[in-house]
């Protein structure tokens, strides 16, 4: 068998018209583009909104993107099972739940299916705490009925493993840790661009930047009440990048607080980069995380960071507090004291950076190489000893 493999690569599925890339879609952008330049063929396959572009920015010319062509996911198994059919790759990587879940079902069904790599990137447990509890309960019996046919499941951080292990079930011998490849040569030229804003400008206040999608999950509201108690000390602005249905929770504790003039919610920013590298403090509030790529991002453009002690994911980036302070989740005194001492005495910004590097693209594509590889030779052992 060749080093070189066929890997498919079965994108988050459905995105909603209009909605920009998520994480996820990111990661799998970079997954992709990493495992292609090791010289596999890698093929993309896709589920666009009707009416936009199937190809997702930022991948390489030498990917090939399937369209499946399918409004509904139900139909999209069909077509991801011609496509397994008639191209044959050699495996296939699954990211995200739906797109893991027509992953399994598509090679139960097709004959001589590939082996297919199933990957999680949030915490199950705590993101399914939003359902009712019969959507809970059929998500977590599908999970525990389902997850154990794949060859393999990659957990994005050791707590989201360990999530799968003691709530799922999931066999451990199956359970793969992997850190997400953040830090690119993009990522690193994105944060170099030009940023215009009346509030970077030289003599302003210290800026203290967030960012993420409003919703309940990033817990804004415990950084907005620890920004106003820092407010009452300081000469201080926040700035929370994101867009979401908690926009008119949050406008309105802002307006309760009297932060209207020191706290804004631009919405969307295509490269939030800028804000971070010139910001005076990067702060991730969430009540969960899978990993928490922002995170990681922030580092690597040497902005000081204070993160919430949330399952999981910061404290494996900052080492348990090494390279930015960890506060309990909703504990907004805390907060607003990790981020006045942080404010007071920050890191050195070449020793985050240097923190950063731990989860650059080389890391994460020589896991994927060394565990696609394996499941590779072993799923061709077999059938050349099932061969008569």
């Amino acid at each position: 068998m060749s080093d070189t493999l066929h890997i498919a690569i079965l994108s988050p599925l459905q995105r909603k018209p209009g909605r920009t890339q998520g994480g996820l879609e990111v990661v799998i952008t970079h997954i992709a583009n990493a495992l292609s330049r090791e010289g596999n063929r890698v093929d993309v396959l896709v589920m666009p909104p009707k009416g936009e572009n199937p190809n997702p920015p930022g991948l390489d010319d030498r990917i090939e993107v399937v369209n499946l062509k399918s409004k509904h996911k139900l139909l999209g198994l069909f077509t991801l099972m011609s496509y397994l059919h008639g191209r044959r790759p050699d495996l296939l990587l699954a990211a995200g739940h739906r797109s893991n879940m027509m992953a399994i079902r598509a090679t139960r069904v097709v004959g001589d299916p590939p082996p297919v790599i199933l990957s999680v990137h949030n915490m199950f447990s705590h993101q399914m705490t939003q359902f009712n509890p019969l959507k809970r309960w059929v998500r977590k019996r599908t999970i525990r009925r389902w997850y154990p046919a794949a060859a393999a499941v990659i957990a994005v951080s050791h707590g989201v493993r360990t999530d799968l292990r003691e709530n799922f079930g999931i066999p451990p011998s199956l359970l793969h840790t992997i850190h997400n490849p953040v830090v690119t040569e993009t990522l690193l030229q994105q944060a170099n661009e030009p940023l215009v804003h009346p509030w970077f400008a030289p003599g302003q206040p210290p800026v203290i930047v967030s960012v993420g999608r409003l919703r309940p999950q990033k817990d804004f509201a415990t950084l907005i009440r620890a920004f106003h108690g820092l407010r009452m000390e300081r000469d201080c602005r926040l700035l929370i990048l994101g867009e979401g249905k908690e926009r008119p929770a949050l406008e309105t504790l802002i307006a309760d607080l009297g932060l209207q003039r020191d706290v804004q919610l631009p919405g969307f920013v295509a490269n939030p980069l800028p804000y971070m590298k010139k910001a005076a403090l990067f702060v991730l509030s969430s009540a969960w995380e899978g990993f928490g790529n922002v995170l990681v991002e922030a580092l690597a453009t040497g902005v000081p960071v204070v993160a919430t002690d949330c399952p999981s994911g910061p404290s494996e980036i900052l080492e348990d507090g090494r390279f930015g302070q960890l506060v309990p989740v909703g504990d907004v005194p805390a907060l607003t004291t990790a981020m006045r001492e942080t404010l007071d005495a920050p890191l050195d910004r070449e020793t985050l950076i240097r923190a950063a590097r731990r989860f650059g693209a080389n890391h994460a594509t020589a896991a994927y190489m060394a565990l696609l590889q394996r499941l590779a030779r072993c799923e061709n052992d077999q059938r050349e000893g099932a061969s008569p």
